[in-house]
């Protein structure tokens, strides 16, 4: 049995007219019918019988209909999930995303609208190793990786309720920090580490009321005004309105941090990947040269 044969059957058996049939398949009507009495043939069964106009069901014919129909539908569901799986093999990006990840989103956003059927797999774990490319603010210690990319440079600021007495100053010193309440990542996390150090460099001890795991929950505790963090400038993306935040420089030495683009070592990138990698890299450049330019201009 040939599967044109089949799906020649089911269309006659939906419309109960040759003629319909050949025209909803685009094919003659004779093609059809000699399709089908070779079905008839292969099956030493009669499938359908004519009726004046029309052609009717036998039993068989039914049969037939009631197990096939089921089939056809599988394996054409089969054939586009894996027409999908085939592309995506030559098109998927795969990219852990450790930090960074409220850009990448507008990264990706960009680049589809020239590559729309590239597929994106996203993954934010620091342990894992297979991905095309990672993004992360520091730079791990085993060597699984052929070369990193620095691709941005960003201040740290202190974020604080726009209902602060903070908000109206220019520049935070260490001193105005004394009484504030802190929202703070866990320890192990590149924020937290870099503030530590420089914490511990000034010997000042933050009153910390808050720690978690997630840059979006200290976001959220922020726009619930229930302290003060530290945010980077580019990295945690723009601050809406309604959030009600403020970033104040701080008058403390070194606080930036550095966004890394790894490339995985000995593994070899798809044309598209290649592609993202360089718009990533651009994209990135060009948003740290507009802040450059913006901070000039305010000068």
């Amino acid at each position: 049995m040939e599967t044109s044969q089949l799906k020649y059957f089911l269309c006659v058996a939906k419309f109960e007219n040759m003629s319909q049939a050949a025209q909803y398949m685009h094919v003659s009507q004779p093609s059809i019918s000699r399709a089908i009495q070779a079905l008839e043939e292969e099956l030493s069964v009669k499938l359908l019988r004519r009726n004046g106009k029309r052609l009717n069901l036998t039993y068989e014919g039914r049969l037939f209909q009631s197990k096939l129909g089921p089939l056809m539908d599988e394996m054409e569901q089969l054939s586009k999930e894996m027409s999908i799986l085939g592309r995506q093999s030559m098109d998927m990006i795969k990219i852990n995303a450790i930090s960074a990840g409220n850009i990448l989103k507008d990264v990706i956003a960009d680049f589809k609208q020239d590559n729309p059927d590239v597929f994106f797999k996203i993954i934010c774990r620091r342990e894992e190793t297979d991905w095309d490319m990672c993004i992360r603010s520091t730079l791990p210690e085993v060597g699984y990786y052929s070369d990193a990319d620095r691709v941005l440079e960003e201040q740290i600021c202190l974020a604080v309720p726009d209902t602060s007495w903070l908000a109206d100053k220019d520049v935070v010193s260490l001193e105005d920090l004394k009484s504030e309440k802190f929202i703070l990542l866990s320890k192990g996390l590149s924020l937290r580490d870099i503030a530590d150090k420089r914490f511990q460099e000034m010997k000042f001890i933050p009153d910390q009321i808050f720690e978690c795991d997630r840059g979006y929950m200290v976001r959220a505790l922020m726009k619930k005004g229930l302290g003060v963090t530290f945010w980077p400038r580019l990295s945690w993306n723009e601050i809406e309105p309604h959030e009600h935040i403020v970033l104040k420089p701080l008058d403390i030495p070194n606080m930036y941090r550095s966004i890394y683009l790894l490339r995985q070592r000995e593994r070899h990138l798809t044309e598209a990947a290649e592609r993202f990698r360089d718009f990533l890299i651009i994209y990135f450049r060009d948003k740290m040269k507009k802040v450059e330019e913006n901070d000039a201009g305010r000068l």
